[in-house]
Parts: C-alpha cells; structure tokens; sequence
C-alpha cells in the first residue's frame, strides 16, 4: 500500500515515499529499480482500486548524502493511470478528509469524535456527541484549540516546554458541525485557512491543515466547550 492519500476538496492523490542513505551517487539503474518497484506494487494497484480514481499517483525518491562529493537529490515518477477494479468502499476526497482529521482526533485523545467524524461502524455503536472542554490560544493571529486535561501534565519539577497537539478553532468548530450533519459533504463547511507560504520563528509546527504541534508558552487561554 502507498504511504499517503492527499486530499484537496475536489481530487485525491497517492504518494509512495521511499528513502535511502546508501546510494552514494546518482545510478540511474540503482534508482530506476526502486522506482519501478514502488510504482507496479504500491502506487498502479491504487490508482484503479479508488473510486473515484485519485487525480494522480507518485512514488518520491530522496536521497540523502552527507560524506559524498555527489549533493542529495530528489527523484519523483508518476504512473500513466489504467483501468483496475472498483474499491469495494468509495474514497473520495470528502472521506480522505475525514480520515485524516480523525487521525488527529486521535493523536488528541478523542477517538469516538474521530468515529463519529468518519461514521465507522454500526450507528449503535457511535456515542452520542458530548461537550468537550477545551482551552484556545491566540497565537500568530490564529486561534487554536488544545485539550484541557493536556495541561495537567507534566509535574511542577519538568525544565523544558511541553509541546501539545491542537488544531485550529475554526477547523475544529467545522468537524463538529460535520458530525451534525453526516449527509453534508464535509469539504463545504471546511474553512479557507492562511497560506504556509511566508517563513515562520516559532518552535512549533502549524500544518496547512490547522493542526499544531508544539510548546505553548507565553500566551492567555479562554475555555470554550466544543460539541463533538
């Protein structure tokens, strides 16, 4: 299987990501065999088992060098596409957005949230959604949303900052509105978040899809309850 399914709000794309040490130089032979084997058995088989079929499919090669007069280097490929048989379960953009959200619904400790974000299982099954207390941060002209127990760890004597997972208030206000309303596509109540195109100082890592990871220090919180 590839390692990821990117999502915009209309198309999907599937990367294999492959990396390497050891190659000291730049064979073409070495390289074009990783490549090769990486397309027929984990990028082609994907291309025609989604549907709707992803928009294009990768296989990422880096090459990283520190003791050789040979630089690093980055080699991609992508496949022509071909006929393959139907997935069993459609994928479409509006679900790989919700599968990825889910997963950092987990990392933040809320996994029926995240069932309840990608309607897995039998409705019996899903808990009701519930208020959830969360503490927000005003940072880089962004507001951010951090679960409160985080907070409680780690003990008075820790030296460093800890970092914390949060998401962007917005975002998060979206997936609870999109837990609601199961039959709306999820892609039209997403927000349009600020380019990542300017460099930042901060320590922490702000992803383009809202979520943040890293040390909150320095800054007031409110407390908001959040239905998900």
């Amino acid at each position: 299987m590839a390692d990821f399914l990117f999502a915009n709000k209309h198309q999907t794309v599937v990367i294999e990501s492959k990396g390497s040490f050891t190659q000291r130089q730049n064979d073409p032979t070495a390289i074009k065999s990783v490549l090769k084997a990486a397309l027929t058995k984990q990028v082609d088989p994907w291309m025609g088992y989604l549907q709707p079929a992803p928009s294009n499919g990768y296989v990422v090669y880096s090459c990283l060098r520190e003791a050789s007069w040979v630089p690093s280097a980055l080699f991609v490929v992508d496949p022509e596409g071909g006929e393959g048989e139907a997935a069993d379960v459609p994928f479409t953009a509006d679900q790989v957005l919700r599968e990825n959200y889910a997963g950092w619904l987990r990392a933040m400790s809320l996994p029926d949230a995240a069932a309840r974000l990608v309607r897995t299982g039998p409705d019996h099954e899903i808990e009701p959604p519930t208020e959830v207390p969360f503490l927000t941060a005003r940072i880089e002209g962004r507001e951010y949303a951090f679960r409160e127990d985080h907070f409680d760890w780690p003990p008075h004597h820790w030296r460093w900052p800890l970092p914390h997972l949060g998401i962007d208030l917005a975002v998060l206000r979206s997936l609870s509105e999109a837990m609601d309303a199961p039959d709306v596509a999820f892609t039209d109540s997403l927000p349009i978040l600020p380019s990542q195109a300017t460099e930042r100082r901060g320590y922490a890592s702000i992803f383009p899809d809202g979520s943040f990871f890293g040390p909150v220090d320095g800054v007031p919180f409110d407390f908001e309850l959040v239905r998900l």
